[in-house]
């Protein structure tokens, strides 16, 4: 069979059947209705990197939020700062959601940070990740990484993928880049800016049963930790 030529089903191309999803807080709220897990009052949720542009904490005001960043940040949210691809201050099992929408691209060791997630997760706890497959070079500070949505997945080892794909709704949108240190600048052609842009998702599950090693309990018992 010649696949070059071949008519295959939509079915057989994800990228056709793509989601459409401007606001990824939106989609991350669907998700958790969609599969049960919607923060209940006093919830910890865990943002990765989201010292630039709106954050999660604000859908649900009632839950216990902090922001993980290398950055102290500003003040204006509850930041923990910290390297995910080291030793996050929280303790085993005690998160409810993990969130990061357009960090991992940036963290040179994601398969640690995704380690960390899945230990400070709860069982039953979820996860959402949002990150570039195509997208234009934007080193802010540095751009280390694209992902499929499988290769996001196969980061987090013990999770249970609940939903996955791409999200190709900026897909011809002209970007050109907006920090103002101009880091994520693109030349413009005849085109405009970078008009190839898709991210992959992944919402995933930590299952009932999982347990916490019994080295990760230890070390809790001699880390300091943050409230939770």
């Amino acid at each position: 069979m010649n696949f070059a030529t071949e008519p295959r089903p939509i079915t057989d191309n994800p990228s056709l059947c793509a989601v459409q999803f401007a606001d990824h807080q939106q989609q991350a709220r669907r998700y958790l209705r969609r599969h049960g897990g919607r923060p209940k009052p006093r919830s910890l949720i865990i943002e990765i990197g989201g010292s630039v542009g709106k954050n999660i904490g604000a859908v649900f005001p009632a839950s216990r939020y902090f922001n993980l960043d290398l950055d102290a940040g500003d003040g204006s949210i509850p930041t923990i700062q910290c390297d995910a691809t080291k030793r996050i201050p929280i303790r085993s099992g005690t998160v409810d959601f993990v969130y990061s929408n357009n960090c991992f691209e940036h963290i040179d060791k994601p398969w640690l940070a995704a380690s960390e997630i899945v230990r400070i997760l709860k069982p039953g706890g979820r996860l959402f990740v949002s990150a570039p497959w195509a997208w234009r070079y934007h080193p802010v500070p540095i751009d280390y990484w694209r992902f499929s949505p499988q290769a996001l997945a196969s980061l987090f080892e013990g999770l249970e993928t609940l939903e996955s794909g791409f999200n190709s709704h900026f897909r011809r949108m002209d970007i050109r880049g907006h920090f103002r240190n101009r880091m994520d600048h693109v030349p413009v052609d005849e085109l405009g800016g970078w008009r190839e842009n898709w991210l992959s998702f992944v919402f995933m599950r930590k299952p009932l049963g999982a347990k916490t090693p019994l080295h990760d309990r230890l070390r809790d018992l001699v880390r300091p930790t943050h409230p939770t």
